[in-house]
């Protein structure tokens, strides 16, 4: 017996009775996710695991460029935390800019080559960024999160439009 329970005017549903109430007479319904899931693994292997290892690499980059980078600066370069998160609020406001341009791109590009082109820029500007930092100079520091913005939001702005292009509607 589930314990969770949705409150309706004061009164008190089953989480299963609602599901049952919902779904009642709709078994195919399970049977249709369950088929659509099997397609989706069984002839859809490659635009998966392109778009796992996208979102996966996109969302790391997020992390290093922010909370990782913001970290070691403070405490290894001795940046003012003030002053980083300076550095980080320009490199949110040239991500905003650039963005729109990423959905542009992937629409021109053909879809495998637009996410390898833009992982790929952004895997080499992590590490001139963090170079950047290391110097210790803010406006330096500033140059580097921006530039390691351009690929990010390009990458993140199509991710979207690529992997709406990448399964069937019936799938999608």
């Amino acid at each position: 017996m589930l314990s969770h329970f949705v409150h309706l005017d004061n009164r008190s549903v089953h989480l299963f009775d609602t599901a049952a109430l919902l779904f009642r007479g709709r078994s195919d319904f399970i049977d249709d996710c369950r088929d659509l899931l099997g397609e989706v693994l069984r002839e859809h292997k490659a635009p998966v695991a392109m778009g796992v290892g996208a979102c996966v690499i996109a969302l790391s980059a997020t992390y290093f460029k922010t909370t990782f980078a913001l970290s070691w600066a403070v405490t290894s370069i001795d940046f003012d935390r003030t002053q980083f998160l300076s550095a980080i609020t320009a490199a949110i406001v040239v991500q905003l800019i650039v963005q729109p341009f990423g959905a542009v791109i992937a629409t021109k590009l053909d879809l495998k080559k637009a996410i390898i082109y833009m992982l790929v820029l952004e895997i080499i500007a992590l590490p001139i960024m963090f170079s950047l930092i290391a110097t210790g100079s803010t406006k330096l520091a500033m140059i580097g999160m921006a530039l390691a913005s351009i690929p990010h939001s390009l990458c993140y702005a199509a991710m979207a439009g690529i992997l709406a292009k990448s399964f069937p509607v019936q799938v999608r």
